[in-house]
Parts: C-alpha cells; structure tokens; sequence
C-alpha cells in the first residue's frame, strides 16, 4: 500500500514539474491606425499553442497585410516566443485631400503598404511611385501652410481651408535595418535627389516628431522610410 501511495506520489511530482516547465509567451496584435481597423488575438499563450489572430477594416478601408509581409487573414501563428504583429490598414481607393496649399496639389490621405511593411528604400520608392511622389518643394509647402497638432497615436494635418489628413508615427528603419522611434516619430521619402558621397545616394526627406519638429533634410538611401503621395490638379 505505501508503494503504491509512492507511486502516485511520484506521478503527480512528475505531472507537476512537467507542467512547470510550460512557458507562456505574450502576443500582442495591434492596428497600424484604430481608426482604419481592429484586430484580434492578443493575449498570453503556451509555448507551441496555435492561436489565431485576425484584422477587420472599417468602411472605407482594406487589410493590406500584416507588417511582416504576411497577407493571411485570418492568420494562424505556432506560439514560439513574445510577438508583435501590426495590421496594415489602407485605404479603399486612393483618396486625396486638397489642404488648400498655394499650388493646389493633393495629399493622399494614407501611406503606402503596397510591399507589406510601408517602409521602402530611396530607390524603391523611385522605382515604385516615380513622379507620384511629392517633391522638396511641395514637402516644403506642406510644412509652411499647414498646422500639425498631436494626437496620442499621430498628427492631425490641417490647411489653412479647414481641410485635414492623418500623418501617423511609424518610425523608419535605418541603414543597420533597425526600427527607431516607432510611436513616436516619422519620414516621408520626397522625389527630389540630394547627392551621392562615398557612393551613398541621398534625397530630401520630410521628419517629424512628437516633440513638434517638422522638417527637411537629406537621408541616405540605406534608410528605409514611409511613403505618402501626392497628385498635381
């Protein structure tokens, strides 16, 4: 009977341990703008549990993909450590905002996702979007006859007609491939050619941060930045 009670005793100290060694990780699933979409499947799993996790647009907008260049949805993903996954919300057609500026050019109203993460190279950009991308000039007019005021998750842009767009921060990705101040600042690619030192293209570039900077200057094209287009009327 004792050897039978240490036998049990040993199964549950087994069960117990095996049961210990069970990790579990946090996914996180968030929307690359909340008013353009939800998501689901956040939460705490175990290691090697498939969850699955999805994005719905609101009207107006598509699912464009995940950050990482999945295009699933819904998706389902083998727990294997703490992950984040982004839903990349864009517009249904392209909408284009007139903010009232001198020249009478068009913003679009959202960035390009169209590789799956909306961050692209100079030369990417170039190759992809051509004379659909906004010049220094025209970054310059954005800049000096329009108000940005701050939201938690962006910036409002409005002209002086009363017109605005939403201008998120994404972060950019630099020359080392890491993704600096995601949530809190942001770049936009213009069309314009800066100069190539010790065999680096670089073009003028719009930055801005949370701190209020809004501004240009020239980046390399190792840099990976957003893309936001404009059309001439």
């Amino acid at each position: 009977m004792k050897r039978f009670v240490s036998l049990i005793g040993l199964a549950l100290l087994v069960v117990s341990i095996m049961t210990g060694c069970k990790k579990n990780y946090t996914i996180t699933v968030k929307s690359n703008n909340a008013e353009w979409g939800t998501v689901k499947g956040s939460g705490t799993y175990n290691s090697g549990e498939t969850v699955s996790i999805s994005a719905t647009p609101a009207a107006g907008y598509a699912f464009g993909g995940w950050d990482d260049g999945n295009a699933e949805n819904p998706r389902s993903i083998v727990v294997k450590g703490d992950a984040e996954y982004t839903a990349m919300f864009v517009a249904s057609q392209a909408e284009y905002v007139d903010l009232g500026l001198p020249s009478g050019t068009l913003w679009k109203t959202s960035n390009e996702y169209g590789n799956g993460t909306g961050f692209y190279t100079y030369q990417e950009a170039i190759e992809t979007f051509g004379e659909n991308l906004p010049t220094k000039e025209q970054m310059e007019e954005l800049r000096n006859y329009s108000t940005w005021n701050r939201r938690d998750d962006g910036f409002e842009v409005k002209g002086r007609n009363g017109n605005t767009m939403f201008v998120p921060v994404p972060g950019y990705y630099d020359c080392s491939e890491e993704l600096k101040f995601e949530g809190g600042a942001g770049s936009y690619w213009s069309s314009t050619y800066y100069g190539t030192y010790n065999d680096v293209v670089y073009a003028w570039a719009l930055n801005y941060n949370f701190p209020g900077y809004v501004g240009l200057e020239w980046c390399g094209n190792c840099n990976a930045l957003s893309v936001r287009l404009v059309k001439n009327e």
